[in-house]
């Protein structure tokens, strides 16, 4: 990746680094437990008729299932949080983590159109963060040879 590319990252299709997995509303919490542990994930995007309506956590499963003694039955739809907070696949870094201070979220579905492409989360801002810094500091350092 070139140091220009770098630099000029400006929307969040730039910083996904978690691919989004779905699960039916239908399905059961237990289907969903299980399923992000097959693929080592904290959290599903909730979809109903192919649309986002919710996102079920790690968090969601312990507050809303475990400690409530639900059956391992109940359709995640009972205990997603809903509506997903998600933003647009062309919004800027910026305005997304402001999202997700004001909105107080860890996982921030992104969205093409109706279809969710992606997740960001935020470990995914601290790594473009450290990019935009090492860059800057090679810029910096590169500008000062030129001009020596």
């Amino acid at each position: 990746m070139s140091l220009f590319y770098i630099a000029k990252m400006t929307n969040v299709n730039e910083i996904i680094s978690t691919p989004v997995v779905t699960i039916n509303a239908q399905k059961t919490v237990n289907d969903a437990a299980r399923l992000m542990d097959e693929k080592k994930i904290e959290s599903l995007v909730v979809l109903w008729n192919g649309r986002a309506v919710g996102i079920v956590t790690e968090k969601d499963l312990v507050r809303r299932v475990l400690a409530r003694d639900l059956p391992s039955d109940t359709p995640v739809r009972e205990i997603m949080s809903k509506p997903p907070i998600m933003v647009n696949i062309k919004t800027s870094i910026k305005k997304a983590a402001r999202v997700m201070v004001d909105e107080n979220v860890k996982r921030l579905p992104i969205k093409d159109d109706l279809h969710v492409v992606g997740m960001v989360v935020a470990s995914d801002f601290m790594r473009y963060l450290s990019k935009k810094s090492s860059t800057e500091r090679i810029l910096d350092t590169l500008s000062r040879k030129e001009t020596a």
